[in-house]
């Protein structure tokens, strides 16, 4: 108890300054009706994605639901969120069906974002569309063609103008993945490809931490750890199917299901998971009884938060992200030395892939990215590493009476891509740069083979149309089995410094190994080494002897030594023995 007693004397004695954290968002959500999502999703798990959503959002944000087919409308009408507005949209998803004639993405748009305005928006916003088909408005092929035409053309800019970031899924493999790559990419949201109905509630996990980037607390071992600054915990515990009932341990140690729960508990229960909200939860350590998930949450409204600025959701391999932490006490940053010194805040990417980086330590101490010491900013950089892909960065702060969580997925692209084609007698070594990803006129290559013995050898590469470079290989000119790697450097659309190695290659080439002359590494067998040592031994020997003279003179007749730049005559006399 002491340890939150501690907190909470810190949290009165801050005194912050004003920083405000970003304001709500608005959310508004799109789901395709169509007839189609009978095959797609027969057993209708759009209604469960869309209730886990609802759950997730926080209060104070503005939300509103649509659903469509051949048109769009309200399933649940545009408001603040509160707890009646999230009533109002779990009894609502239970409307949700598939009898839709067509798929008019166009027009399911339009009416979405109905009422946004242009300029200066005060809030974040941010449209999250679900369909599994293709733009269908009409049995004339050519209508729907044209309708995807000013999606593309007219619709993304607008879209853009307004900042709504959209975040697209994909439902099934019939759908027109290009165009909902195209609506996130230039809206610079978020785009998912859920290959069955079943993956719904973790892509509507995932858009909604894109669309709310929600405070979160360390969830481990299915254990976390509340203080005094928090008011309320919303927990996510996703559920296998034929799985015991979820059960929470508090801090005195007496489990509780669903129908034991206190008043203050107001416990969710739906298709495959649990949605769980803690008032005023008592502090310390809290377990959940239930299978441990990745993707478990526990999501919380604090009075001290961090927030980290600067995350993009797509990065480039070789781009450098300046990012920073801070720490919040209501609506102001603390920049107290005493508190920041207190927090370790660590930082780890996991993925893509098997890709895991060791823990990073970041500290507002002035070293390194971070430009001044204690100012209530941790300034570092975030260059990702790895294969392209998916990826997440965990920044984790300890307090040593508080910890904090932020989980942020970002996509890692490759700015080109380096093969070698084997030919009849050569190997054509292939760069081709990714499209719309470096800055045109900005991108320098370098080509080079390593041998065993590790030196590089250049390889000029030929520039061919559409920015494509060419280099020929010739096995009877390189030495065995080398190693080719292609260094990119230039600027991503954004202006973005982009500098990087490419994954190395490997080629066996057919030429004779150049032998070492390991006779030039020995040593001349016929220079006189013993005459050379006993000189070392003679000159030993003089420098020894004197420097026992020199020190035995210098006990004698002691030598004060001046400045030269003293004058003589200031320095005093002293008195003769």
């Amino acid at each position: 108890m002491f340890r939150y007693l501690a907190l909470l004397a810190l949290l009165v004695w801050l005194a912050p300054t004003t920083a405000a954290p970003p304001p709500p968002p608005e959310v508004r959500v799109a789901i395709d009706i169509s007839g189609s999502m009978k095959h797609n999703d027969p057993r209708n798990l759009r209604r469960s994605a869309l209730r886990l959503l609802v759950g997730l959002l926080p209060e104070g944000s503005r939300a509103g639901v649509w659903i469509f087919g051949g048109q769009a409308r309200v399933l649940v009408a545009d408001g603040p969120v509160d707890r009646r507005w999230k009533a109002r949209a779990r009894r609502a998803a239970a409307r949700i069906h598939s009898r839709g004639q067509f798929t008019d993405i166009e027009s399911a748009l339009k009416t979405v974002v109905a009422g946004w305005k242009g300029g200066r928006n005060p809030r974040p916003r941010h449209l999250i569309f679900l369909t599994d088909g293709i733009v269908d408005v009409s049995k004339d092929k050519s209508r729907s063609a044209a309708s995807r035409r000013r999606i593309l053309e007219a619709l993304v800019p607008r879209l853009r103008d307004l900042g709504v970031k959209v975040h697209t899924v994909a439902l099934s493999a019939q759908a027109d993945h290009e165009l909902m790559r195209a609506l996130s990419d230039g809206t610079g949201g978020w785009y998912e490809r859920a290959e069955t109905a079943k993956a719904l509630q973790k892509v509507f996990l995932r858009l909604s931490e894109k669309a709310t980037n929600p405070e979160t607390l360390p969830l481990d071992d299915n254990r976390f750890e509340v203080d005094d600054s928090i008011r309320e915990v919303t927990l996510l515990v996703f559920r296998r199917q034929g799985a015991p009932a979820t059960r929470l341990v508090p801090p005195d140690g007496r489990p509780f299901a669903a129908d034991q729960a206190p008043d203050s508990v107001r416990w969710h229960q739906d298709d495959g998971y649990d949605l769980i909200t803690l008032a005023d939860p008592a502090p310390g350590v809290w377990a959940i009884q239930a299978e441990v998930d990745p993707d478990n949450r526990a999501l919380i409204l604090t009075d001290l938060h961090m927030q980290v600025e600067g995350l993009q959701d797509r990065v480039v391999l070789g781009q450098s992200l300046p990012l920073q932490v801070s720490f919040h006490n209501g609506d102001k940053r603390v920049e107290q030395r005493r508190f920041l010194a207190m927090v370790k805040v660590e930082a780890v990417q996991r993925g893509p892939g098997d890709y895991h980086s060791r823990p990073r330590i970041l500290r507002d101490d002035g070293q390194g990215d971070d430009p001044m010491a204690y100012d209530g900013r941790l300034e570092f950089r975030f260059a990702p590493q790895g294969g392209s892909g998916r990826g997440q960065l965990l920044i984790t702060a300890d307090g040593e009476t508080f910890k904090r969580r932020r989980r942020h997925l970002f996509e890692l692209t490759m700015p080109a891509h380096a093969e070698l084609v084997p030919g009849k007698a050569q190997t054509t070594l292939r760069v081709r740069p990714e499209p719309g990803i470096l800055a045109e006129g900005s991108v320098n290559f370098h080509a080079e083979w390593l041998g065993a013995d590790g030196k590089a050898h250049a390889i000029p590469l030929q520039a061919v149309s559409g920015g494509l470079r060419n280099a020929v290989l010739d096995p009877a000119a390189i030495p065995g089995k080398v190693r080719v790697r292609v260094r990119v450097q230039g600027r991503t659309s954004g202006g973005a410094l982009v500098d990087t190695w490419l994954p190395e290659l490997g080629f066996t080439g057919s030429a004779p190994a150049v032998p070492v002359n390991v006779a030039e590494k020995q040593p001349d067998a016929s220079f006189p080494w013993p005459w050379i040592a006993a000189g070392n031994a003679v000159l030993l020997v003089l420098g020894a002897g004197l420097f026992w003279w020199l020190r035995r003179r210098a006990r004698r007749d002691p030598i004060q030594l001046l400045d030269p730049d003293e004058d003589i005559a200031d320095v005093p006399l002293e008195d003769s023995p």
